[in-house]
């Protein structure tokens, strides 16, 4: 039997209760699919405000069921769900259908009916570093049994569909309500090759509209038919408002597309792009002067010190301090700093005034004897505890700061619009919001201008949301493993000295589509097999995948057109 409420951290529980409970319209649509008969019995691993199962009454009942709470189940982890039961009992249901426990410790055989014809449920949203250890543990063990084992940075979520899937007869149906990082993860790669594995047709809507109040989530469905059957279609589409899921559902062969190839750039994602667009990427991606970024260079990140406060001061913090120049190096804190293709000191200059901190304490080695300002200081964060922090105590000494050297090249881990490369010209290091990039091999001082140019480009920045991350409020990321698969377009060498004068200036201007056209029309006369036409195809496929991640930002827009 299940072990009780008492064996569950409140930590866990109320981490639970943050879940966000499905709007009925949507858990009606996905309710309507999944169950295919008036006998189909229901599951929903995690029912909360039981969207879900007031919907499964709705359906049964239209399909003729006359006592549809019968067929109808749950768990949850919250006692007080269980206020929400009385639609369901007074239509059939008893209160030993649901139970009150960490899914993770519930078995099909804890169910009279054994395993159901429907599993249904929007599975909490907590990622890796919130769940418990004990939760996470029983979650991992749970799926062993089941011959599944995921990565332990999966979220909560990915844990939850997977054990759901073990509930389902043959032939059973999956429909749930997952996070956008069920296509941007690389532990829910894996997530998604298990569905497509263990069911007959896979079909995922990406859907545009927020539909959790006070999150800026994207929601992904995903529909599973055919439990344990071989694998036959997966069908993927977007869906731009909760009111129009309906028609697509009862569209299906039109509002979405089969995706015969998944291991390319973007993997579900790229059945949002045209076949005709994904097949010129790809081509290009194979051209002589087209480039990933992990071909020539390598990734680090910027400099990480436990405690920026501390480590980083302004140039009056330094004065009063009387800490010596050289047990300093000026940092780069934010990205919007890095204005231009290039920056240089006098770029920066401005930080040095109005009390800006950017001047990092770099110890680069253990002195025997330092200056008695630096250890009088060194004295005060121990005194206030800066020694206890997390990076700082696992450092020998502790006020050491490693690896603040200064990069060739640097990078924004986010952006709005699209990543792209600075040449570093300056004395200047940065923190771990921006990446710092260095050649594998040495090259040519040239090449810096050549890749920094080519990140601009349009084909760069369709790669950049095809291999890249999407976060809440639209934001792109690219971690450096993504980083390293980022396309980028070489323009002839010849060519790049003019072109990165004129690029900055536009840049420098905030004219980012002025620059990107510049780049782009450098690449029409090249030799990389683009012409027009093909052009205006990726940046349509372009435009479409950055609305879809900006689209509740006022400033898509003004990106696009700025």
């Amino acid at each position: 039997m299940p072990i009780g409420l008492d064996a569950i951290s409140e930590t866990q529980k109320n981490r639970n209760l943050a879940s966000f409970y499905t709007p009925r319209e949507v858990a009606q649509v996905l309710t309507d699919w999944a169950i295919t008969g008036p006998a189909t019995t229901v599951l929903d691993p995690s029912f909360g405000g039981c969207a879900f199962l007031y919907s499964a009454l709705e359906t049964l009942r239209q399909k003729g069921n006359a006592t549809p709470g019968k067929q109808i189940y749950g768990v949850d982890i919250d006692r007080d769900a269980q206020s929400h039961l009385a639609p369901l009992l007074s239509a059939g249901g008893s209160l030993e259908q649901y139970i009150i426990d960490d899914f993770f410790n519930v078995h099909p055989k804890d169910f009279s009916c054994g395993l159901f014809g429907a599993v249904l449920g929007n599975p909490p949203y907590i990622r890796y570093h919130d769940i418990e250890d004990k939760a996470q543990e029983r979650a991992i063990s749970r799926l062993k049994e089941s011959g599944i084992k995921i990565s332990g940075r999966a979220s909560y979520w990915a844990f939850f569909l997977l054990y759901s899937m073990q509930f389902l007869h043959t032939g059973g149906r999956l429909a749930m309500v997952l996070p956008g990082a069920f296509l941007h993860t690389d532990y829910s790669v894996q997530v998604r090759e298990l569905l497509t594995q263990n069911f007959e047709e896979v079909i995922v809507y990406l859907l545009q509209d927020r539909v959790f109040e006070g999150t800026e989530e994207e929601s992904i469905l995903v529909c599973a038919a055919g439990a344990r059957k071989p694998h036959r279609t997966l069908r993927i589409g977007a869906v731009a408002k909760v009111e129009d899921l309906r028609d697509a559902f009862e569209n299906l062969q039109t509002t979405t597309q089969t995706l015969d190839d998944t291991k390319g750039d973007g993997g579900w994602l790229r059945a949002l792009i045209e076949p005709k667009t994904l097949a010129l990427y790809d081509q290009l991606v194979e051209s002589p002067n087209v480039i990933r970024m992990g071909e020539w260079v390598k990734t680090r990140i910027g400099v990480v010190t436990g405690n920026n406060e501390f480590f980083i001061l302004s140039r009056v913090e330094q004065e009063q301090r009387g800490i010596p120049d050289n047990y300093l190096v000026p940092i780069i804190r934010r990205p919007v700093h890095l204005a231009g293709l290039w920056v240089r000191d006098q770029d920066l200059q401005f930080l040095a005034e109005g009390g800006n901190k950017f001047l990092l304490l770099a110890l680069n080695q253990v002195e025997s004897k330092l200056p008695k300002p630096l250890r009088e200081y060194i004295q005060y964060g121990q005194e206030k505890d800066v020694s206890r922090a997390r990076k700082c105590r696992d450092r020998q000494p502790w006020y050491v700061v490693p690896h603040t050297f200064v990069p060739p090249a640097l990078m924004p881990c986010m952006s709005a619009a699209w990543p792209r490369l600075v040449v570093n010209q300056s004395r200047y290091t940065c923190t771990n919001n921006i990446l710092r990039i260095l050649w594998k091999e040495e090259r040519p001082a040239e090449d810096w201008l050549r890749l920094a140019l080519g990140t601009l480009s349009t084909l760069s920045q369709l790669s950049a949301e095809l291999v890249g991350r999407s976060y809440g409020g639209g934001v792109l990321k690219l971690e450096p493993k993504e980083l390293a698969r980022l396309v980028v377009p070489l323009v002839p060498v010849e060519a790049s000295d003019g072109l990165a004068r004129k690029v900055d200036s536009f840049l420098r201007q905030n004219k980012l589509s002025e620059a990107t056209d510049t780049v782009d029309s450098a690449l029409l006369a090249s030799n990389i097999g683009l012409a027009t036409a093909k052009l205006e195809q990726l940046r349509a496929a372009r435009n479409r995948l950055f609305l879809r991640r900006r689209q509740h930002r006022q400033d898509a827009q003004e990106i696009l057109s700025s």
